[in-house]
């Protein structure tokens, strides 16, 4: 039972609980949570309903990238008022007549290697799923392939389909190497910081040899979607399927090519096809390609190499066609842009201390 005395010890502490219950709803309702809603004070913190909280921002991810949390308190990026440039009204250059004819043309039988198979797979280590390779000793007819077969993205290596068709056309007199185009706004839109590197600009002339070099050199986006409009591209298309290169196109958007394919078409031109001459041409131009970080790279200074790259979020590829004193071959690596140029490096060097062993 309760005394007297004690009752009268329990009204006194009553106006003290009363006031620290009212700092404590004071505390908390002025309190925010991460999302920056108000808590609501109502004796107790109530949760923020889910569908009240303002989502955390993500970075945009690139391809094979984890998506990073950005923190919802960074600042934003400060928006450009500046005035877009007025969109492009000018034509693109129409598709000519239908190319020529190639010569006949039947791809050679390659007997596979499997010392070359085990030394590629042995250099590829734990990234074989992320990379297709295939080389053809275009002068004893060996071959390997790991994951050949498999469709990419081309990015640049789609040039190399352009390049071919160029040259072809310019060699059955469709096309005049000194006959000038214009560097239209269409085109000059898909720069990626190359032209000015070049000296070019909007409106500019330009040789038809000079739009293939830098497209090939350079590997200029500008000067390859003009060329590529300017040859056709379902004559590329159809004068690829004929080489066996069964995957590539460069009609499609998603511009599909394989290691298979693309070593099918440097295989003909270090076998001198379409001729001689063409395929003199378009060795120079690849070895004259600025972007040597990658399978150049795995070859001694005695080897020259004519090599085209390909790069885009979730692509990265080099191809190449080596001639080394023993002999020339082609060497093809494409991945999906997960593994750096140390490997493509790697790959490089052990195929040509093979082929140079085997020789």
């Amino acid at each position: 039972m309760t005394t007297l005395g004690s009752a009268d010890a329990h009204r006194r502490r009553l106006p003290v609980l009363a006031a620290l219950a009212l700092l404590v709803l004071i505390v908390l309702g002025a309190c925010s949570d991460e999302s920056g809603a108000p808590v609501i004070a109502t004796g107790t913190a109530a949760a923020v309903p889910p569908e009240t909280r303002t989502p955390m921002p993500t970075a945009t991810p690139t391809s094979g990238a984890p998506r990073t949390m950005v923190p919802s308190t960074a600042t934003p990026s400060p928006t450009v008022s500046a005035t877009p440039p007025p969109p492009c009204t000018d034509d693109r250059y129409s598709q000519p007549i239908e190319s020529p004819p190639l010569p006949s043309w039947t791809p050679p039988t390659h007997v596979a290697d499997p010392g070359l198979a085990e030394t590629i797979e042995e250099a590829l280590g734990t990234s074989r799923d992320s990379v297709s390779v295939v080389v053809i000793d275009v002068t004893n007819g060996r071959s390997a392939s790991v994951n050949g077969s498999r469709v990419w993205y081309a990015a640049s290596l789609y040039k190399l389909p352009v390049l071919f068709e160029a040259t072809w056309q310019i060699e059955s007199g469709l096309l005049e190497p000194d006959q000038t185009v214009t560097l239209r706004c269409v085109y000059a839109a898909q720069d990626l910081n190359t032209l000015e590197a070049l000296g070019f600009q909007t409106d500019d002339e330009v040789s038809v040899a000079d739009a293939v070099r830098y497209m090939t050199i350079a590997s200029d986006n500008s000067f390859a979607h003009l060329m590529n409009d300017l040859v056709g591209p379902t004559n590329v298309d159809a004068h690829m399927l004929s080489l066996g290169a069964t995957s590539t196109s460069v009609s499609h958007a998603a511009l599909p090519t394989s290691a298979d394919d693309i070593a099918r078409i440097l295989e003909a031109v270090g076998m001198g096809y379409p001729s001689p001459q063409s395929a003199d041409a378009m060795f120079g131009l690849l070895s004259e390609q600025w972007v040597h970080e990658r399978i150049p790279q795995g070859v001694p200074a005695e080897a020259v190499v004519g090599n085209k790259t390909g790069d885009y979020p979730g692509a990265a590829h080099d191809a190449a066609i080596v001639r080394a004193p023993f002999g020339t071959y082609v060497l093809a690596i494409l991945s999906d842009g997960q593994v750096d140029n140390a490997l493509f490096v790697e790959v490089s060097s052990a195929v040509y201390a093979y082929l140079d062993e085997q020789s």
